[in-house]
């Protein structure tokens, strides 16, 4: 089955518009939507410390993109639209505003990005025309085939935490997790990497899309790598990103607020300029003209956090950029990183993991950059990662790194016969659409020693879970649940079948 037929009970057939100039002739090439016709949307999570955002956690923006073909400025296409907020209260009102992002260049970006700052009491948001009403629909999402049934309604940070229960009756967060989503293509020059980027069997990104979203999520954390066209002379352009991550994303994009990684394919040199432009988590106008992001973090917390910023047990998300593979630049992020780690629960997102990992059927293997950037941040900080004697649980800060770059699921979980963590576990969420590859283990879950973890003076063994299956991660918090090790409940999702092999006592 296409991606398209799966989505046709969804909504009209995805966009897939024209890349300026050649483009790739795997895929047939629609034309552009009509000038100032919204074609993407959605809210995502930015750094907080910026100047102009209320100091209350979270901090979210609403971002959507317009078609442009007209001499029009992209603030004037930014002016021709409205916020509808409904608050905390239910009441409804009007915002204006709408702020364009700095176009990286019209030619392969021929579109506005027009973004508003959320404020922490509003739960839900809808776009509509300029000098339009509280009553009015919500504006759709175009596609080739002219209105889709997406229309631009979502929600806002107010509804973080506040919208699910478990079966105790008590507010319960819920995350999707998901990374490497991207479509590789047919034309690889290696041809087990290829895939038919129009076949739900073999990239499946809406289908994940669609299932995660069914989850009502708080928010989704990607952990990197939208994009695989690198090759290409034209790859970083608003086609490639439209047909390869917003389009097929569109349901789960206006399910809950994103925070959004940055991979290695979004360096400067591929597609790094496409993801400043749409997904940077800065407000300011910051293109990419370095090849680092500084780490920034955000709180949620099951029940939600109120207007002084109190929460019960609330959590907190680093995002930390690794996608330069740069051991200074990796030590300055994760130097900040343990900075900000001073919540009693905290997790890092990252895209290149800073430890050992066994992939791609090879002993465990590291990125040494990575690696030594995070054991240099430590010994600057004066700190470990876990302590057994800490209080209040759990004794890792944090206790839980979100990863991708490997093009798999993977679990790699550190504990002591008591079950709490003597080392943050790993959990490799590259298994989001991208071609798929195996670790070569003897079996699954496996034991292995892992030797010169960063921070970390002698081997510690570790249980290695895998699984070759695209799919995605869902998690929950609640107060039933913050005492764990992780401090949340971890549900993996398959969208494709395999299964994990039988258990062996040593992975090789």
């Amino acid at each position: 089955m296409s991606r398209l037929s799966f989505l046709a009970p969804l909504a009209a057939a995805i966009c897939l518009f024209a890349a300026p100039a050649a483009a790739h002739d795997d895929d047939s090439v629609p034309g552009p939507a009509p000038d100032g016709k919204i074609v993407g949307g959605w809210t995502q999570f930015v750094a907080n410390t910026q100047a102009g955002y209320p100091v209350a956690q979270p901090a979210v923006e609403l971002r959507f993109v317009v078609q442009t073909t007209s001499a029009r400025s992209d603030a004037d296409y930014c002016s021709d639209f409205a916020v509808v907020y409904q608050n905390s209260g239910g009441s409804k009102n009007i915002a204006n505003g709408l702020i364009p992002r700095a176009n990286p260049g019209k030619y392969n970006f021929p579109v506005a990005v027009c973004a508003m700052a959320l404020d922490a009491d509003w739960s839900n948001v809808k776009v509509i025309a300029a000098k339009g009403t509280v009553d009015d629909k919500a504006l759709p999402i175009w596609d080739e085939d002219g209105p889709t049934a997406f229309d631009l309604s979502t929600f806002g940070p107010n509804r973080i935490g506040r919208v699910n229960q478990n079966v105790s009756g008590k507010a319960e967060l819920k995350i999707i997790t998901l990374g490497d989503t991207g479509c590789r293509g047919p034309h690889s020059n290696n041809r087990k990497l290829r895939q038919d980027c129009d076949d739900d069997a073999t990239w499946p990104l809406a289908k994940i899309s669609d299932a995660a979203a069914k989850y009502q999520p708080d928010l989704v954390v990607h952990s990197g790598d939208y994009r695989y066209y690198t090759g290409d002379l034209f790859a970083d352009n608003w086609s490639y990103w439209l047909k390869d991550f917003v389009a097929p994303s569109r349901w789960l994009l206006l399910a809950a607020p994103w925070a959004l990684a940055r991979g290695n394919h979004e360096d400067c040199g591929s597609g790094g300029p496409g993801f400043f432009y749409l997904f940077g988590a800065s407000a300011a106008d910051k293109q990419c003209d370095a090849n680092k992001t500084e780490s920034w973090y955000f709180d949620v917390a099951p029940g939600g956090i109120d207007s002084a910023g109190k929460a019960d047990a609330p959590h907190r998300f680093v995002m930390i950029d690794t996608s330069a593979d740069s051991r200074s630049e990796a030590k300055a992020n994760f130097e900040t990183a343990i900075e900000v780690s001073n919540q009693p629960n905290t997790w890092w997102t990252t895209h290149i993991a800073p430890v050992h990992l066994i992939n791609f059927g090879a002993d465990p293997s590291q990125n040494t950059n990575i690696a030594a950037g995070l054991s240099d941040a430590l010994n600057s900080k004066g700190t470990q990662l876990c302590d057994s004697n800490r209080q209040p649980l759990p004794t890792c800060i944090p206790s839980t790194l979100i990863l991708g770059h490997d093009h798999m699921y993977q679990t790699v979980v550190f504990e002591d016969a008591g079950g709490e963590f003597v080392y943050p576990q790993m959990y490799i969420v590259g298994h989001g659409g991208v071609n798929l590859r195996g670790a070569g283990l003897k079996g699954s879950p496996c034991s292995f020693k892992f030797e010169n973890l960063p921070g970390q003076t002698d081997p510690l063994m570790g249980k290695v879970t895998t699984r070759q299956d695209f799919g995605f991660v869902v998690w929950s918090r609640s107060l039933d649940t913050v005492d764990t090790p992780s401090g949340w409940v971890a549900d993996d999702e398959w969208v494709s079948s395999g299964g994990i092999v039988g258990g062996a006592a040593s992975c090789f």
